[in-house]
Order: C-alpha cells, then sequence, then structure tokens
C-alpha cells in the first residue's frame, strides 16, 4: 500500500521487484515526476506484476490516461480480478478499454462524475464476460436513465447504485 504519499519514479520502479505481489494499492498518490518518466515507470511495474490481481488507482494527481495505459498493459496478462478507480476522474469512453480484462470480477467507479450513457456503455461492454460479478457506482450517475443495459450483464451478483439520482 503505497497510498497517500508523494512518490518518485525511482520509488515506484522498485515495484518491480516484488514480482509476487497480489494487491497494488497507489490511492491519493502524488507524484513529483509525472510525465515521460512516469510513463516508462509504470510499463516497467506492468511486465514485472505477474501475479496482480487487485489494483487500487483512487483519487490521484496523476492523469487518467497514465493510469488507463497502465491497467491496458495490465489486462494482458489476464490476472487482474479486482479494479477501484473511485475518484479517479476517469471518463466514460476509457470504460470501455477494461472490458479487454476478462478476468475482471469487480469494479468500482464510486465518486466518478458521469452521464447516463454509463449504463450503456457498462452493459455493451461486460455482457461477453462471464467473470463479471461486482459493479460498484456509488455516487457516479448525475442522472440516470433507465437501467435496462445492465441486465446484458447476465454474470453480476452486486451492483451497488447509491447516492445516485435514479
Amino acid at each position: 500500500d503505497l497510498s497517500d504519499n508523494i512518490i518518485s519514479s525511482t520509488e515506484l520502479n522498485a515495484l518491480c521487484f516484488l514480482t509476487k505481489l497480489k494487491t497494488l494499492k497507489l490511492n491519493n498518490l502524488t507524484y513529483i515526476q509525472p510525465g515521460s518518466s512516469l510513463a516508462i515507470t509504470f510499463a516497467n511495474i506492468t511486465r514485472h506484476l505477474n501475479d496482480l490481481t487487485r489494483l487500487e488507482i483512487r483519487n490521484n494527481v496523476l492523469p487518467i490516461e497514465f493510469s488507463i495505459n497502465f491497467i491496458r498493459a495490465l489486462s494482458s496478462k489476464n490476472t487482474l480480478t479486482a479494479l477501484d478507480l473511485s475518484e479517479a476522474g476517469i471518463d466514460p469512453e476509457e470504460i470501455f478499454e477494461l472490458s479487454d480484462i476478462t478476468s475482471l470480477e469487480h469494479l468500482s467507479l464510486s465518486h466518478n462524475q458521469m452521464s447516463s450513457d454509463i449504463i450503456d456503455l457498462l452493459g455493451e461492454s461486460f455482457s461477453e464476460n462471464p467473470n463479471f460479478k461486482s459493479l460498484i457506482m456509488a455516487n457516479t450517475l448525475e442522472q440516470c436513465e433507465p437501467l435496462i443495459p445492465l441486465t446484458k450483464i447476465k454474470s453480476l451478483t452486486e451492483l451497488d447504485l447509491s447516492r445516485n439520482t435514479l
């Protein structure tokens, strides 16, 4: 857990040596050297974390495109089962990228302000993933259209839409 820290690329690179790491929490981080060196660091981490199953990238100063590229790279290993992007400022279009993570069981998007289009996108994106079981979207929707598109996700067993305008 590296949450609530001011951290440099050098310190993040140390994660490369923790090859058996299963959980990584990068919540509320401030990065000393954002930019290209950070992108290289995330690429290095991705190459070495072969057993990672749980990733949290909540409430970060980091531009979300770095987080999404990191997640996309990790998804190629197909071990990631839980992903928490609460308060990450994620854009709905980036959700579609997450559908490639076929091992994903749990996704939290809480406290991201999104339009109701996200419901259609989620229904479409995860309808083919038999492992996807849990979707947490507390305090996420500015207003909500019908929830019917979520019924396409046949494997869904947990849905949290608390603190939304439905």
